[in-house]
């Protein structure tokens, strides 16, 4: 799946996969790192999700991950979708989940 996430000025396109809990997922794309900053979360205007033809808009929020459950699930769908093979490319130190918001 791709997603366009628009915050401010910045709109980037990225690859993401759903989580098991309706939550998504994404590796930290280069120009969205600076707009995450140290930040804990950050508000996402518009995330714009294309899936087989299919498009939905939401707003959500952004946090950086490390560690944890959603960490270690996020990087293990991302190296099966992306094709990540552990002894060949590292897979990403920080993830982006993007939580829609009601």
């Amino acid at each position: 799946m791709r997603a366009t996430i628009t915050a401010g000025e910045v709109s980037v396109e990225v690859r993401v996969v759903r989580l098991g809990d309706h939550r998504l997922a994404c590796a930290v794309a280069p120009s969205l790192a600076p707009l995450l900053g140290d930040r804990d979360s950050v508000e996402v205007e518009v995330v714009v999700v294309q899936d087989d033809g299919r498009s939905e808009e939401l707003a959500a929020v952004a946090a950086v991950v490390r560690s944890g459950r959603a960490w270690t699930e996020a990087r293990g769908r991302l190296r099966e979708r992306r094709g990540w093979a552990r002894r060949f490319v590292r897979s990403p130190a920080e993830v982006v989940v993007l939580t829609p918001r009601d």
